[in-house]
């Protein structure tokens, strides 16, 4: 048995209060009705009482049915439950997902792949840089980035699991909706981060690119090199989640990504603050430039004065998307994929022939009644 197992019994009475009951029993008229304890109902009994034993020794259906674990049963059986066989098959289906479903993982994965693709890419060039070996540096770009990719997954799995066990705990969901997280509701969050992913996936792709060049310049050694590059993507990978969990972050980048994607509403609506925006990108650009003679420095200083002007005017508010419990997504990934194959296109037609078929049918059968019971009448 295991630990948790218990077994139930009635407790034992005395020879003094079963004549006591007995007597009470032969009063017709009792003045007063005992009260009932159900927490003295049964006596809980343990694995290792020894009353626990006897009891199952003498029990023809335990002897039958519940056979007794051995040592190797038990050690078996907190093998294939431990975390890391449970995360093999995870790690192996990722890594093999890795080269089958490219095209999804770029489309809901991107700035994973992106920075996966850099880490390998970046890896394999330093590698032939120093040593010369084609071959040597494929192997070793290979085995670094199947070793981030490996990395995304378990960190990612630990990070989800964490915040899913502080959810689930006593007031863990009132606590993280205090620290600013996006909680989900009913298994479900109506916003999910997914509306700031452009942004996010520039921002944080044009960072790792930025930190692995800077690695490179300063560690020439393709050992540490690697494995700063593994930790940095695995960082920048996290962070973005983060990012997009935590909500003044994701109102941030809402902000940021709205004077790009809603360029035409922006100067409709706030002609001046538009106005204001882009005249100090420019003119901070351009005295920037004019002082250093560098373009791209000034470029990317003046690009973050614009980013403060933007941001001191206010940050946008996030919308929450209210789904019925009955609605169900009428588009997706998978949606798009099926709309240009013909087998999908015609078993889409052929549910719509058996939903009118239903519909018919459950028509024909109503009218049938109502002519029943008029018939009657």
């Amino acid at each position: 048995m295991t630990e948790k197992t218990a077994v139930l019994r009635p407790p034992v009475q005395d020879s003094s209060s079963i004549s006591h009951q007995v007597d009470e029993a032969q009063d017709p008229l009792p003045l007063q009705a005992p009260e009932s304890d159900s927490e003295n109902e049964y006596e809980i009994l343990f694995p290792g009482d020894d009353t626990t034993k006897e009891i199952l020794s003498d029990s023809d259906f335990y002897g039958k049915f519940m056979p007794s674990t051995d040592a190797l049963s038990e050690s078996v059986l907190h093998f294939c439950g431990s975390f890391p066989v449970r995360m093999t098959p995870l790690i192996l289906t990722s890594l093999v997902q890795r080269f089958t479903n490219v095209r999804f993982n770029w489309a809901t994965k991107t700035l994973q792949s992106f920075l996966e693709m850099v880490c390998w890419t970046s890896v394999t060039y330093a590698t032939y840089s120093l040593y010369g070996d084609v071959l040597l540096a494929i192997e070793v770009g290979t085995f670094v980035g199947a070793m981030m990719s490996v990395c995304d997954e378990i960190v990612l799995q630990f990070v989800r699991g964490l915040a899913r066990v502080i959810r689930n705990q006593p007031g863990g969901g009132e606590l993280l909706q205090r620290l600013g997280f996006d909680v989900p509701k009913n298994g479900k969050s109506p916003t999910d981060g997914q509306e700031i992913t452009l942004i996010k996936n520039l921002v944080f792709g044009y960072l790792g690119v930025v930190a692995v060049r800077s690695l490179w310049e300063n560690f020439h050694d393709v050992k540490f090199f690697a494995l700063l590059t593994v930790c940095t993507g695995v960082a920048f990978v996290v962070t973005a989640e983060f990012c997009c969990l935590w909500l003044p972050t994701r109102r941030v980048g809402l902000t940021l990504q709205s004077r790009f994607t809603n360029v035409i509403c922006n100067w409709q609506n706030h002609p001046l603050r538009s106005l204001a925006e882009i005249v100090c990108w420019i003119l901070s650009t351009s005295y920037f430039y004019y002082s250093s003679e560098d373009f791209w420095w000034a470029f990317r200083v003046g690009t973050l004065v614009a980013v403060g002007v933007s941001l001191s005017s206010g940050l946008d508010h996030i919308s929450d998307i209210e789904r019925n419990e009955d609605e169900k997504i009428e588009y997706g990934f998978w949606e798009e994929r099926a709309l240009d194959d013909p087998f999908m296109a015609l078993a889409g037609r052929l549910v719509k022939v058996q939903r009118a078929l239903e519909t018919f049918g459950r028509a024909v059968e109503e009218e049938a009644m109502s002519m029943y019971e008029n018939f009657g009448e």
